[in-house]
């Protein structure tokens, strides 16, 4: 019933033609004129006026405040070893002078650190676990950490810079809150105006509902 109200708001509109005659995969019956094209055309028609107001813009940053923050992150590098005398002659070296990059390619027993040189990217408060991430957010850039022992192995790690926790700004943040809320306002309004359509066209007789949106594309489940 939603299809057959669809194909005649869209022949109404001037979408799509009469139909030109039967299917016949269909056992005869008439073709369908509806597509995922013409459906989307159709709601760009109806929701045309559809715009979201500066208010509910900046009330939706408001109340998402949380989205829109950036937790402090911290650049790491680290070698892992098996077994602490391992670990403290990594730190004795790298005291020494030796490059950290060098000693994690060659002796970094996690496979991603080895294959990076030991760079582990930026990380943030809940992405590592215990005290490595107590270690590592309680130095300051330039320290050299460890060894640390997790269940990995044995850890040592260097912070090579902090980036302080932000904000994303609301002029930044704008655009895609627009986008977002008037995504959902059009999918509200061509609801109300296809319940509306089938209200004014079509008798349904009880038990034959069936739930669908055709604003998420071409509805294909026939009775």
């Amino acid at each position: 019933m939603t299809e057959a109200v669809l194909e005649h708001e869209a022949r109404a509109a001037g979408i799509v033609g009469a139909p030109t005659g039967p299917d016949p995969g269909a056992g005869g019956s008439t073709r369908s004129l509806l597509s995922a094209p013409v459906i989307a055309r159709l709601v760009e028609r109806v929701t045309s006026s559809v715009r979201v107001g500066r208010r509910e813009v900046r009330g939706y940053y408001v109340r998402n405040a949380d989205r829109y923050r950036r937790p402090e992150t911290r650049r790491v590098r680290h070698i892992l070893v098996a077994d602490e005398t391992a670990a403290r002659s990594v730190m004795d070296r790298l005291v020494d002078g030796d490059e950290m990059g060098d000693l994690a390619a060659a002796l970094s027993t996690d496979a991603g650190s080895r294959s990076r040189a030991g760079d582990l990217g930026d990380v943030h408060r809940g992405e590592l676990s215990g005290a490595l991430e107590d270690a590592i957010f309680g130095a300051v850039v330039g320290a050299l950490i460890g060894p640390v022992r997790t269940e990995h192995g044995w850890h040592v790690v260097r912070l090579e810079a902090v980036t302080p926790a932000t904000t994303v700004p609301y002029r930044e943040a704008r655009q895609e809150i627009v986008a977002e809320l008037l995504a959902a306002t059009r999918v509200e309004t061509f609801g109300d105006w296809l319940a509306r359509r089938r209200a004014a066209i079509a008798v349904i007789e009880p038990d034959f509902e069936h739930p669908a949106h055709p604003i998420h594309g071409f509805p294909s489940h026939r009775h």
